[in-house]
């Protein structure tokens, strides 16, 4: 709980900390112009914040994407118009979900304040970030899991979605399905929707029937959490609450893997 309360004063501090008067870096973009899609690879931090996107368009405006310091598994997005002044500030957990205080700049300066927490139920993104910890995912004293090296590739460790409408949270964690059950998944799947005559290839060694079916393939673990109690949800109880919520099934239903 100690660890929470810090961090949620750390991003209470930066949120207040932004001034109205703030315009677009374009020293900054100019010097990552060429590294945007790799900063995931080369670390570039911005007083104790880490660069993952910085862009700017004449005519549309830009934006910047960084960290919170560290250990913190915050994002924070500014947005800015074509003028190069503030427009809007926001923050993400999990790359996707809205937290805190947002703050919206209209071209006058006057900003007016969203508390985007109010949409979630009892269970709120600290006891999520406890649960993927609890399960050896991320370090919330370290930052460990932030970003994760995947096949000599850079992302970031893991998802977070809230969904109102199935009353639940939804965690991915990138490739943290087991390689050789994964492997063992995507074969069956080749052969239950005939991708290729896979049956033919019966006695190739199963890594050449791999690289064959998925050599791009998508290993990622999910977990379901309810909104309301916490508890950990089934794959089955997730088609469910997707069926009642969207009057149909989840065409991605075959490769969500949930744990062994």
């Amino acid at each position: 709980m100690r660890v929470f309360l810090v961090l949620l004063y750390l991003y209470a501090s930066y949120v207040i900390a932004q001034p109205k008067n703030e315009t677009f870096d374009f020293k900054l973009a100019k010097e990552l112009k060429y590294k945007r899609g790799v900063l995931l690879r080369d670390i570039y931090m911005k007083e104790g914040c880490r660069v993952y996107d910085i862009y700017f368009d004449k005519e549309e405006g830009g934006y910047i994407e960084e960290s919170l310091p560290s250990p913190s598994f915050i994002t924070r997005r500014k947005d800015y118009y074509p003028n190069g002044k503030i427009k809007s500030i926001k923050h993400f957990i999990g790359e996707n979900v809205l937290i805190g205080k947002s703050v919206y700049y209209n071209k006058k300066g006057v900003k007016r304040i969203v508390d985007e927490d109010k949409k979630f139920k009892k269970i709120k993104y600290p006891y999520i970030l406890q649960f993927l910890e609890k399960k050896g995912h991320i370090n919330l004293k370290t930052g460990k899991g932030r970003i994760v090296d995947i096949r000599g590739t850079n992302y970031f460790g893991f998802e977070l979605y809230y969904v109102e409408e199935m009353n639940m949270w939804e965690a991915i964690i990138k490739d943290g399905y087991p390689e050789d059950k994964c492997l063992e998944k995507y074969i069956e799947l080749a052969k239950k929707e005939k991708y290729i005559e896979l049956a033919k290839k019966e006695k190739q060694k199963r890594e050449k029937d791999h690289l064959i079916v998925c050599s791009e393939r998508n290993c990622d673990l999910y977990y379901f959490i309810d909104a309301i109690s916490g508890k950990q949800i089934s794959k089955q109880e997730y088609a469910k609450r997707y069926r009642a919520a969207f009057g149909e099934e989840d065409e991605r239903f075959d490769y969500i893997f949930t744990e062994p």
